[in-house]
Parts: C-alpha cells; structure tokens; sequence
C-alpha cells in the first residue's frame, strides 16, 4: 500500500487516538499529538510520540488531521485548528462514532469555508479508556466507515480511504445519514443491549459466580464509558429510539411463544436469530 501521507497529527490521545498513532507509527508515518493537558501528555512522550499542547506545531506540516476529541467539542477543535494555521491543503478527518452530529458541527467552520475535512469512524475499541489503554491490534481487519459529503473532493476521498487500508482496515464508504443509520443497528442498540443483560443478569451481582462466558462477552461492552456512551446515544437518538422499537417488539414475540408454552414459534424464533449471527461471523 502507498502512503498518501508522510506526517500525522492527532488531536486528543485517548484510546482510539492513541491506538491509531501505534498503527501509523508501525507503518512509517511521523505522528504528533495534540492535547490540552501537558502532565497527560508525559505519558504519550514516554511513548516515544512527539506531543504538545501548542497546536500550531503540532499540526505543522501534516497532510493528515485526525480529529479524536468527542463530538460536542469538535466544532471548537475546528475553529482552533483555523487559528492555528490549517490550510486547505491539509486534510483533516475525525473518529467520532456519529456522522451527522459531526458534519453538522465541523462543516461550518471548515467545508464551507474551503477548508477540507471528510468524516470517519473505525469502528474499533474497548471498554477500557485512555492512552495507557492504546493498542495498534483493535485496529487490524476492522471496518472504518468513511462519509464523503458534498464538499469533498474525489482525490481527498481517495487519499482518506488508503490511508485507512494502509492501517490494514477495511474502508467502505456511505453517507453521513446512511452511516447513522447502519450504525444505530449494529453498535448503538447492541450497547444498550449489553446493558440490559448486565442490568438483569447481576442485579444481584452475587448471581455472577454462577455464570459461564456467555454473560461475559454479552454484557462486555457495557463497561465502557457511560458519559461516552450517553453522549454517542442522544446524538444518534432518533434512529436508536426507532430500532428498540423493533427491539420491543421482538422481545414481545419471545414472550407470546414462553406464555404460550408454544415450542414450535420459540425454535423458529431462535433458528432465526441464530442463522442471521451464522451468516455474518461463523
């Protein structure tokens, strides 16, 4: 895979900031991070990583910008890199696990004013939170979903897309809405459902002794960040609140057929669900 890029700087070092310098640092990029915490960013220097709270040279002189600070505060990121002297020469990209929040934050500042930024998120990571937490490994075989809209241009998507290959991901395209949407099924309802099975199942969590793996890997993700996590939510909220609809009325089925002591409906039901799993991950 060719580079399309030679310096990398990525603001904010969390889990998937950092995870993604170790990947690029791997390949044979230059990484910089920024950050707002100098003694926080002792640790990514420990690392090896040139790192800085002075955005201007943080940002000098790299074609690529990833944005992984959390959504609410990506508008303010991009007035600051403006500041801090982007060009419209330098792409900039983000990891945000919501596309149209983001377009709508970011587009403003810097699409419409001629600058270019083009949405991403790998959909990687871990319940874990933080730099020290980083690992190149999540990154491997995973799908980045990348959201050309109406101001990028075809050599920018091109550039964007091998970039992510180069980190040996997958890097399907879709639109900011269609991203929303796809995402809500597969992530967003699925942590909620994680949850609920920790909810549930450890409500007494003296009841977790009398588990198998099964609880662990189904409630897994619901350790993650819950100020993440309800941030993630609400700004996808629309299109989670419609998919636990078809979340209740499933759950409803389940219940008719135990109630009804209908062996028949109960089989198919999990025939069902068991050979949608089997079709993608077996």
């Amino acid at each position: 895979m060719i580079k399309q890029f030679n310096k990398i700087a990525i603001i904010a070092p969390g889990l998937l900031g950092g995870s993604i310098g170790y990947a690029c640092r791997e390949v044979g990029y230059e990484v910089a991070f920024w950050g707002r915490n100098a003694a926080k960013l002792e640790a990514v220097k420990a690392a090896g990583f040139e790192a800085s709270t002075d955005l201007s040279e943080v940002i000098a002189g790299a074609e690529l910008v990833i944005l992984a600070t959390p959504v609410p505060y990506m508008a303010e990121m991009a007035q600051q890199l403006i500041e801090a002297g982007l060009t419209p020469a330098q792409l900039v990209t983000d990891v945000g696990s919501v596309k149209v929040a983001v377009l709508n934050a970011v587009q403003p500042h810097l699409g419409s004013q001629g600058y270019s930024f083009i949405g991403s998120h790998p959909m990687a990571g871990s319940e874990q939170q933080g730099f020290e937490f980083s690992d190149p490994r999540i990154l491997l075989e995973a799908t980045c979903i990348v959201t050309p809209d109406s101001f990028s241009n075809t050599e920018h998507i091109s550039a964007l897309v091998s970039f992510w290959e180069s980190l040996k991901m997958k890097a399907p395209q879709l639109t900011a809405e269609e991203h929303d949407k796809v995402v809500s099924r597969v992530s967003h309802v699925p942590h909620i459902l994680s949850s609920v099975c920790a909810h549930i199942a450890l409500g007494d969590v003296r009841n977790g002794q009398f588990s198998g793996g099964g609880l662990k890997d189904t409630s897994r993700v619901a350790s993650g960040d819950a100020d993440l996590w309800a941030g993630i939510l609400s700004e996808n909220s629309t299109k989670v609140t419609a998919h636990l609809q078809e979340v209740k009325e499933r759950i409803e089925r389940y219940q008719i057929a135990l109630q009804s002591e209908d062996l028949e409906v109960l089989t198919a039901l999990l025939r069902e669900d068991k050979g949608r799993r089997d079709a993608y991950f077996l």
